[in-house]
């Protein structure tokens, strides 16, 4: 009776070792478990852009905030963890599967050439291995802006001036954009990020005889976020109608920080 009751409880002690084994080895399998995920932290930031200005049909100071922005977490299969506007997420702690993620911010649109809309973007590439990181996502505008001004004398001495700007860009897609003698809003034209030629025709019109004729002024190796402005006047040299150029090329580097809580680092 003894050795049967022995062999009960022995039993027993067992059948819990086994359990609290398999509560343990489920324990260990979940994937929310700390060993298979990581923290992630995002800050964005602006570190360069056009120098200040605001258009009828563009205002810039919107692409300066932050907030306005769409951050996209993207996994290694090409799904979206997380598509939503930087200022609802900015102090979010998000927790990750272990894997390799594209974190992308942007705001506006882009297209080859625009007078209403740029496209401001970054992208950071990360790998999760059961880490805590915080990450800051530096965005810059993918074109370059151009702008023209043209004196008001001069209407005295020509009647029709206008610009055509060329871009590498432009060519490949066989277009041009104009800038007419009324014209006031810049053209925001998408650049290579290593730079590319841009062209700009001036043609003129005299008033005295209807004789036309062109000026052509390039800038070499243009960059996006770069800015371009000519200012045209007349220029009389001894009886002989010309113009004067002056050329303006320019950044405006404005940085906005996001503020890291020392806990997040």
């Amino acid at each position: 009776m003894k050795k049967s009751k022995f062999y009960s409880k022995l039993a027993m002690l067992c059948l819990s070792a086994i359990l609290a084994f398999g509560a343990c080895s489920s324990e260990s399998g979940d994937p929310t478990d700390i060993s298979q995920t990581g923290s992630l932290r995002l800050g964005l930031t602006n570190q360069a852009f056009f120098p200040k200005a605001t258009t009828r049909a563009v205002n810039e100071d919107l692409y300066r905030q932050t907030d306005n922005y769409t951050v996209q977490i993207i996994d290694e299969k090409g799904e979206k963890v997380s598509d939503a506007l930087y200022s609802s997420i900015k102090n979010t702690t998000f927790k990750l599967n272990n894997g390799n993620y594209t974190v992308k911010a942007f705001y506006g649109e882009e297209s080859n050439a625009s007078q209403n809309t740029f496209l401001v973007t970054g992208q950071v590439n990360i790998s999760v291995a059961a880490n805590d990181q915080a990450v800051n996502i530096e965005c810059y505008p993918t074109c370059g802006k151009l702008r023209a001004n043209f004196d008001a004398s001069m209407a005295n001495y020509f009647t029709a001036y206008s610009i055509t700007y060329e871009t590498e860009t432009l060519s490949a897609a066989g277009a041009t954009v104009n800038w007419t003698q009324t014209n006031t809003d810049p053209w925001y034209v998408k650049l290579k990020a290593e730079g590319e030629e841009v062209k700009a025709t001036i043609h003129l019109t005299r008033k005295d005889d209807g004789t036309s004729s062109q000026v052509v002024k390039s800038y070499s190796g243009m960059k996006p976020n770069q800015s371009w402005t000519m200012n045209i006047a007349p220029h009389d040299d001894n009886g002989s109608l010309g113009i004067t150029i002056t050329i303006d090329e320019s950044t405006e580097d404005i940085i906005h920080d996001i503020e890291v809580p020392s806990d997040w680092i």
